[in-house]
């Protein structure tokens, strides 16, 4: 009579998937570290270009953007532009100091000048002294 052996089973280890895991998990926290979530424009502008580097605060500030059809959102929320001004008032008033209140004012390339100049007039006679240009690192050609 033949008897076969059946081959004894080794323990299967849990050893080669220590490096995978460790490698997850790097990759893991390398995507944490290095994205940054922030929250997208209610509408896409493409903002001026500019070679200057200067990196804005993020106290005391209300951001405006202005499409390039004049439609205002202020800090995301739609806007009309006759309410602008007063809208400014409340939130410096809120702020409680209109030396430190900045707004920062995102507008699209394609605007006309006439338009921004408009708006700029509507921060100006909310009593706002500064008053700060987005505009986007000019791209190397």
């Amino acid at each position: 009579m033949l008897i076969l052996e059946t081959p004894k089973r080794t323990p299967v280890s849990d050893e080669n998937m220590i490096p995978l895991i460790n490698v997850v998990f790097l990759l893991l926290i390398f995507f944490m570290v290095a994205g940054q979530i922030q929250h997208s424009d209610p509408q896409k502008i493409d903002p001026p270009d500019s070679i200057s580097e200067q990196i804005l605060q993020k106290q005391n500030i209300a951001k405006l953007l202005v499409t390039e059809t004049s439609i205002l959102y202020l800090d995301g929320k739609f806007i009309a532009a006759q309410d602008l001004s007063e809208q400014l008032r409340l939130m410096v008033t809120q702020a409680g100091d209109s030396k430190s209140f900045t707004v920062q004012v995102k507008v699209d390339a394609q605007l006309d000048v006439a338009q921004l100049q408009t708006t700029l007039r509507s921060i100006k006679a909310a009593g706002l002294l500064r008053i700060s240009l987005i505009t986007q690192k000019m791209k190397d050609q």
